[in-house]
């Protein structure tokens, strides 16, 4: 009875600190349907990630090897609590507010009791990225807002990350996160 009793008190943290993310996570729990939540929040609040692999991973597929350079600053990181996420399209953009500073933004959306963050992301049902295009692509045009769009069909926990080049020394920045 005390072998199982120092179980339950040595796995108990364990099965806490797995089911939610930790404070370097700003959750967005104010989503609701047909709105938009907007959080003025600053990129040099966010954390290194030096470990970029996982982006490029053939199971992840968030942004190429080439466009690393492009997130290599610090990345500040949000959530849509899985309750939230399986109420159709999610829009999310981000707007620096001096339009001159180079954001990159990417989202993923995980299973409903995974709350790991890259690099220990082990799965995704989908990854997307926006960043600063190398080149005009025909007909198409580009402005300083870098947006990202998914239908979320429910039991997902929705990871948002905003990071810039290596050399970008500070960005206040506009998150806006519509649900439809």
């Amino acid at each position: 009875m005390k072998k199982y009793g120092f179980l339950l008190v040595c796995l108990l943290p364990i099965a806490l600190a797995q089911t939610n993310y930790p404070e370097t996570v700003t959750r967005l729990i104010a989503v609701e349907r047909g709105k938009t939540v907007v959080i003025d929040s600053k990129l040099e609040t966010g954390i290194e990630m030096p470990d970029l692999s996982w982006a490029w991973r053939s199971d992840m597929a968030c942004f190429v090897q080439l466009q690393a350079w492009k997130f290599e600053n610090k990345h500040k990181l949000f959530a849509i609590p899985t309750k939230f996420s399986g109420i159709g399209e999610i829009t999310v953009r981000v707007i620096p507010k001096d339009p001159e500073i180079n954001l990159s933004l990417w989202y993923y959306m995980a299973g409903a009791t995974d709350y790991r963050l890259p690099p220990k992301v082990s799965s995704m049902r989908a990854c997307e990225a926006d960043f600063k295009w190398d080149r005009p692509f025909k007909g198409q045009t580009q402005d300083h807002t870098r947006w990202v769009s998914t239908g979320a069909k429910g039991n997902e926990n929705v990871v948002i990350g905003v990071s810039a080049p290596k050399d970008v020394t500070a960005a206040d920045f506009r998150l806006e996160v519509t649900v439809r």
